[in-house]
């Protein structure tokens, strides 16, 4: 617990003073402590952002887009025990999808109490490139699907930032 104190302050401290508060997002699924500068993506920016995918995304980002994090707990059925095949699977869809990525890791390891895929991968934009890095979770038998994003030009001030918030995820009761 004092560690995870310390991680908040240097979060905290790490924002300029910028308030750091929990949100619950899905409607309850999730809690996550999260900048406060970070808000509700617009439904320009969503539709932008994640084309073609499904509703019941919940996305957050700077105003101008730059750094995001959303959560996606999709319908896809998945137990603990399958994390490796699904890792397997997303790992080649992504790696397929982005051919020029540069990868920084692809596994699964243990957290939030369960195992979970870690896919990070830094991929190229018009005008610059993106730092991506995607949790996927078990979560009452669906997959949740988390995933930070920040342009080459906002990584020093917040990739450090975007870890910390995941690594502040608590998972709960999820109230589909």
């Amino acid at each position: 617990m004092r560690i995870f104190a310390l991680l908040l302050c240097c979060l905290w401290h790490s924002t300029l003073h910028a308030e750091i508060n929990e949100r619950v997002v899905l409607r309850g699924a999730v809690k996550i402590h999260m900048p406060d500068d970070l808000r509700p993506m617009s439904e320009w920016q969503m539709d932008q952002k994640y084309p073609g995918w499904q509703r019941g995304i919940e996305a957050f980002s700077l105003t101008n887009g730059t750094v995001s994090i959303a959560f996606h707990h999709t319908q896809n059925a998945i137990q603990e025990k399958q994390i490796d095949d699904a890792h397997a699977v997303v790992s080649r869809l992504l790696r397929r999808r982005y051919g020029d990525a540069h990868w920084l890791q692809s596994r699964v390891a243990p957290k939030f109490g369960t195992r979970v895929m870690v896919l990070e991968f830094v991929t190229k934009a018009e005008d610059t490139s993106i730092h991506n890095l995607m949790y996927g979770i078990p979560l009452n038998g669906r997959l949740l699907l988390v995933t930070f994003n920040t342009t080459s030009q906002q990584v020093p001030d917040w990739l450090d930032r975007g870890r910390l918030m995941i690594n502040s995820i608590e998972l709960v009761a999820d109230l589909n």
